[in-house]
């Protein structure tokens, strides 16, 4: 939530969840917006099953904003939307490009402490 609290969603019967990444944002200026998640088992009488797929583009990618989506998505987004991102994933959030590697170095570097 926007107050930083999680909130417990049931799983639905028949269902799955698909959980949007960096780049579709940066591709609609937001429209489509990438949101933090996370999957825990919250009861011990129920199964509940997580697959993670990821779909990445190559280390040395460009990405920008489409177009045709970039104006209907750009007013959606504020910079407190983007206070916990990297800097070129803020830059591309700008109408400016981003080379996907220094996006994902830039988000594994701020998730985990590296010990040299």
């Amino acid at each position: 939530m926007s107050d930083g609290t999680w909130t417990t969603v049931e799983p639905v019967p028949g269902a799955f969840v698909v959980n949007l990444g960096d780049m579709l944002s940066v591709w609609t200026q937001r429209r489509f917006a990438a949101t933090p998640h996370r999957v825990r088992q919250t009861r011990r009488d129920r199964y509940r099953t997580s697959v993670a797929f990821f779909f990445e583009p190559n280390f040395d990618a460009v990405i920008h904003p489409l177009q045709n989506c970039a104006l209907r998505g750009a007013a959606a987004a504020s910079n407190a939307d983007f206070e916990h991102s990297t800097e070129p994933l803020r830059r591309a959030m700008r109408g400016g490009g981003l080379v996907y590697g220094e996006h994902l170095f830039a988000k594994v570097s701020g998730n985990f402490k590296f010990v040299a």
